[in-house]
């Protein structure tokens, strides 16, 4: 499932880290489990290694995405003041 296949790119990932398609899947799977902040920093090392513009462009919208995401949760998360 979902689990395997995180625990396998972690491993990949961390061996290969410019494997931008890796990257990519594997911050769409941590997504799908919650690790919003796991996600946004393999989209993050992705963007760091891609050539291609339209690959960059499908990053992109993803890293945003989760930026979103993790902002919400830090709005939800902080005290009333």
């Amino acid at each position: 499932g979902v689990s395997v296949g995180v625990d396998s790119l972690a491993a990949y990932t961390r061996r290969y880290p410019g494997d931008v398609t890796a990257q990519c899947q594997y911050g769409v799977l941590c997504e799908r489990k919650g690790l919003v902040r796991t996600a946004q920093q393999a989209m993050s090392k992705a963007l760091q290694h891609v050539e291609d513009q339209a690959e960059k462009d499908k990053i992109l919208a993803n890293l945003g995405r989760l930026l979103n995401k993790l902002e919400r949760h830090y709005l939800e998360s902080a005290p009333n003041k």
